[in-house]
């Protein structure tokens, strides 16, 4: 009787649900229950019920319009003989059912009969079985009279509206970035530089004396001014001189009398070629080659009774500073002074000695030392 009658109201139904098989069968009727692990329970118009497992299903067409479409179904089961609609009588229109959606995706529809928030719901299915589902199985049911009770929220549910694309900017390649400077720049072409340190000497003066027979060590104040032909290149002239006492041969030869005082001198000048390294960090290392012109001088001076002075020269040495090697390192607070240390040795030769009784006398030349080391005050460096 109750097929009868549900037969009946298929068939007066307008529209209905539509189950398409694996192999392309249609079947039409009621959907009473869609679950992707127990497969799709359909009432037929002709009032039988038939269960298709999940590998017979290709798609389903609910009567109000949603589709479920299952993907990559199995092998395609055997045909399934399409079953002959028998006409039924004219009948009211179909009773409306209300649908229960699941969490895993999937619907029954029938009649709710018990709804509970921890107990789950219970449904009477259009075929007039009772199935009862757990809470957690349910996403929400949507009744007939229209009213949805929701139960939870999944991705089964109703999708968010996707995010609206946001404008992104125009590119632009960043500006490139000026190099920043390092230590301290430069602000002239031009250097100038005060030393003072000592002189030491070490070989011949001539072919019968030693330099340390003449001069011992002496204090010295050395000057120079260059023009830099580029950040690590420069031309300078270097100027020098030193005094000090002298050696104990010339002392007792010349300066052997009472009230007698000897003094010794020597001095350069010449030309510098010099490279300096890292030119404006605060710490510069430089180096440099030069050559110039010498001399050495003893002197002497006498003191009478009255307190009164006077001196005259003993001797002069004139010669080549044939070859000059110097080096240092400049400290530099700012670009416009610093300080440095520096130290050089130099080889030169005598050629020629003048006395007041002698006049100049020339010499067989030859090649003595000169080691120097002292701090010095730069400007402009």
């Amino acid at each position: 009787m109750i097929a009868l009658l549900l037969a009946a109201t298929l068939a007066a139904s307008p529209t209905y649900d539509t189950v398409t098989t694996a192999d392309g069968t249609r079947l039409v009727g009621i959907v009473v229950e869609e679950s992707p692990t127990k497969g799709v329970t359909i009432q037929l118009a002709d009032g039988t019920t038939r269960r298709l497992e999940r590998s017979e299903v290709r798609k389903i067409e609910f009567a109000d319009g949603s589709t479920t479409v299952w993907e990559t179904p199995a092998q395609p089961a055997a045909p399934v003989a399409p079953l002959p609609v028998q006409a039924a009588p004219a009948q009211p229109a179909p009773q409306q059912l209300d649908t229960v959606y699941f969490a895993g995706g999937g619907r029954v529809r029938g009649r709710v009969l018990e709804e509970h928030p921890k107990d789950g719901v219970t449904v009477q299915l259009a075929d007039g079985t009772v199935r009862h589902y757990a809470p957690e199985e349910v996403v929400r049911i949507q009744y007939a009279d229209g009213y949805t009770s929701r139960r939870r929220t999944t991705p089964y549910d109703e999708r968010p509206a996707p995010p609206r694309p946001v404008p992104q900017p125009v590119y632009a390649p960043p500006p490139a970035e000026l190099p920043k400077p390092v230590g301290i720049p430069q602000l002239v072409p031009l250097y100038a530089t005060i030393g003072l340190g000592g002189t030491w000497f070490g070989g011949d003066a001539d072919a019968n004396t030693r330099m340390n027979d003449v001069f011992l060590g002496q204090l010295h104040l050395s000057v120079e001014g260059g023009i830099r032909l580029n950040p690590h290149i420069a031309l300078a002239i270097y100027a020098e001189g030193g005094g000090g006492d002298v050696a104990k041969p010339v002392r007792d030869a010349v300066c052997n009398g009472s009230g007698q005082d000897c003094f010794g001198a020597s001095g350069r000048v010449g030309f510098m070629l010099k490279h300096t390294w890292n030119p404006t960090s605060p710490t510069a290392t430089w180096l440099g080659v030069g050559t110039g012109w010498e001399a050495g001088n003893v002197s002497y001076t006498t003191h009478d009774m009255s307190g009164s002075s006077n001196g005259d020269e003993v001797f002069t040495y004139r010669g080549r500073e044939m070859f000059r090697l110097a080096g240092g390192v400049d400290f530099r607070s700012n670009s416009v002074i610093g300080v440095g240390l520096y130290g050089s040795v130099s080889w030169g030769t005598y050629d020629a000695i003048h006395s007041p009784g002698a006049g100049d006398v020339t010499l067989d030349s030859r090649v003595h030392e000169t080691y120097q080391l002292g701090v010095r005050l730069v400007l402009f460096p």
